[in-house]
């Protein structure tokens, strides 16, 4: 579409960025934060064998606000897992307050959350939402946990030990 006809003819000059983002797209640090649904649309998924519902969430704070992160459920095709998806689903209609089923994306879009971030892929995804103010938001998530060491037997008993 040719938009020199707009604006008196002349055309849109170039802008300076208003965007304050100096990250990029460099993933936010994992841990729980503040976020707000901007968009909720169920789409075909990436091996185009059925549909995903993808949520993006605006981080709203305290920190890192403005940066996105998404969370997909698949809904359907080759690798749906209804186990999965119910389970999701059902956090999604927890985080939301619903005490009836979560039946339309309007739904989801404008509500806020606190959600668990993760990266994977050098994307941030959000792992799992829970209802607004329940976690403390900005914080990062827990060191994952090392394995106790393996156990060793006791030695081996002496001629004046009673056992």
């Amino acid at each position: 579409m040719d938009l020199s006809q707009y604006n008196g003819g002349a055309g849109y000059a170039p802008q300076a960025s208003e965007s304050n983002d100096s990250e990029g797209f460099t993933p936010i640090p994992p841990g729980w934060y503040s976020v707000r649904a901007s968009r909720a649309e169920v789409r075909d998924n990436y091996d185009k064998d059925g549909m995903d519902l993808d949520i993006t969430l605006d981080v709203t704070g305290p920190t890192h606000a403005g940066r996105k992160i998404f969370k997909k459920i698949r809904q359907s095709g080759a690798s749906a897992d209804a186990t999965k998806r119910e389970k999701a689903m059902g956090n999604v209609a927890a985080a939301l307050g619903l005490t009836t089923p979560l039946t339309a994306t309007e739904q989801i879009e404008g509500a806020t959350f606190d959600a668990k971030v993760t990266v994977w892929n050098d994307k941030n995804y959000a792992h799992d939402l829970q209802p607004a103010g329940t976690h403390t938001t900005g914080q990062a998530a827990p060191a994952q946990q090392t394995a106790p060491p393996a156990w060793t037997p006791p030695p081996p008993a002496t001629a004046d030990s009673p056992f």
